[in-house]
């Protein structure tokens, strides 16, 4: 996997967990929102069968009904959908609205703007807030202030001075938007702390990787090629032996043996710059020619035109440079050829690759 896509999948890792934390942070206060109606059904419970309080509706009794009914049908419209990832958040947010509306009347009914009924309608709006931490989200109940202004004064006839009125809008007023702002600010910073301990968590991963990928690529430079490195010096002192005792066979098998051992060491190596993704396409084209020169006698004319673009991925790169290999390996073994000739250009939508042996 290239860098750009390791990069892009962690991305996507992290949405998907901002996202699932996100729908579960909604879940949970959908259950605090499920509490809260049962608390507002106890409420109009109470409020009709304590006579002395029942006294605060007189002969609008029938407005109690209405919340109870919408409350208990919301609750169990919530219940059952806000897991729906299509029509979750909708249902909930339909359903709180039908709420206040419903009950607009009977705070209404209770005196209007000055019942303490009016508390539940500015809990409303901090939930909205909550489950909806946009300052479009307190429309709904901000809405019900002028309405249950309307219809306590012109359907329940509730005598009220203007001024009083005026000063009670403004006050409910000011009490949810205070209530939003303080929602909508903490939810802002606890958004930002979240994405913050995830990039801190990405870091963190990353450093393991980069600190695990060290300790092996030292394992295998201290191991592997010192082992190989040692193999190079028996094989120089057996080709020296071999020519003191005049053996070309033998001498011939050692070339060999030391030609490969050194691309043993080579590929080690290339290993290790993969691991600490420094693996760079052209100078390690131009390394392999001049070791093929070096240690094959074969002239090789490398021809390298542009730079590799950023579609190709580190995987795609490190395929071209094996495609290269493996054509020099043959030629070598198998072609006897006195020259060849490499041509790599690289374009902006496609690379292209040409070995040529006479």
């Amino acid at each position: 996997m290239s860098q750009q896509q390791a990069h892009a999948q962690r991305l996507h890792t992290a949405r998907q967990e901002e996202i699932g934390r996100m729908k579960q942070r909604f879940i949970d206060r959908t259950e605090a929102l499920g509490l809260f109606r049962a608390a507002v059904l106890i409420v109009c419970g109470v409020l009709l069968l304590v006579p002395q309080w029942r006294r605060l509706i007189e002969d609008h009794v029938g407005v109690a009904i209405v919340p109870l009914v919408v409350l208990s049908l919301s609750g169990i419209a919530t219940k059952h959908l806000k897991r729906n990832p299509r029509y979750g958040r909708l249902v909930v947010f339909v359903g709180m609205t039908l709420d206040v509306c419903s009950l607009a009347p009977l705070v209404a009914a209770a005196n209007g703007l000055a019942s303490p009924l009016m508390g539940i309608v500015i809990l409303y709006g901090i939930l909205f807030a909550l489950l909806f931490p946009n300052p479009i989200s307190i429309i709904p109940p901000l809405t019900i202030l002028p309405a249950t202004l309307l219809l306590s004064r012109f359907v329940f006839d509730i005598p009220s001075a203007r001024f009083v009125d005026a000063y009670y809008m403004v006050w409910w007023a000011t009490m949810a938007g205070v209530g939003l702002y303080i929602i909508v600010f903490l939810t802002a910073r606890e958004e930002k702390q979240s994405r913050d301990i995830l990039e801190l968590q990405f870091a963190l991963k990353k450093m393991a990787v980069v600190d695990e990928r060290n300790r092996l690529s030292r394992d295998i430079h201290d191991g592997l090629g010192g082992a190989l490195s040692g193999l190079i010096i028996q094989i120089e002192f057996l080709q020296r032996l071999a020519k003191r005792h005049k053996d070309p066979p033998l001498n011939e098998e050692l070339i060999e043996l030391k030609s490969a051992s050194e691309e043993a060491i080579d590929e080690v190596r290339r290993a290790l710059t993969m691991m600490r993704d420094e693996f760079q396409l052209v100078p390690q084209l131009e390394k392999m020619s001049q070791n093929y020169i070096n240690r094959n006698k074969l002239p090789i004319t490398l021809s390298i035109d542009g730079e590799p673009a950023e579609y190709l991925s580190d995987e795609q790169k490190l395929t071209m440079f094996r495609i290269i290999q493996e054509c020099l390996t043959n030629i070598t073994k198998h072609a006897k050829a006195s020259s060849v000739k490499i041509n790599v250009r690289f374009g902006d939508e496609t690379s292209m690759i040409e070995i040529i042996d006479d």
